[in-house]
């Protein structure tokens, strides 16, 4: 599942909001969800992170499809705007985004109707998790809080 999975709407809002025709990932999704009957969707972000960067760093240049790209984060910059949470104010930036963006992903998986009804009948759960790379530690993400908690390691 791609990180910045832009928020679903239709196909109209889609070219307005994206400028542009790609379906592909509203499509993996309903597939997914409809056709293949997964009962987890799992939302996965990183420490070190160069989008992440790029969106606090200003890395992209105006114009460029790169920026172009990034813009499908501005609602993930708008969240991590909100008061930090007690779990993730030991981050740096970028990664502090990184699961904001995690968090928000989740939510535009909530755009389409396909997701809403499987998880209305019980049969879908969206999972968030964070990946600290220098730590090899995985921590489950809470949207409601923008927060972390560790997975416990195997016995």
């Amino acid at each position: 599942m791609p990180k910045d999975a832009p928020p679903n709407g239709g196909a109209a809002s889609d070219e307005i909001m994206h400028g542009s025709d790609d379906r592909s990932v509203g499509a993996a999704i309903e597939y997914a969800v409809e056709i293949l009957n997964v009962g987890t969707v799992v939302v996965c972000g990183h420490s070190d992170c160069g989008a992440m960067k790029a969106l606090v760093n200003g890395g992209a240049s105006r114009g460029s499809h790169l920026h172009s790209w990034l813009r499908n984060a501005e609602p993930s910059l708008i969240r991590f705007h909100a008061p930090t949470a007690p779990g993730c104010a030991e981050l740096p930036v970028a990664d502090r985004l990184a699961v904001a963006n995690v968090a928000q992903q989740l939510d535009n998986l909530l755009g389409h109707p396909s997701v809403r009804e499987a998880i209305a009948a019980g049969t879908l759960s969206l999972k968030g998790m964070y990946f600290d790379i220098l730590n090899a530690r995985v921590y489950l993400v809470d949207p409601d809080r923008n927060g972390l908690e560790p997975v416990p390691a195997p016995a």
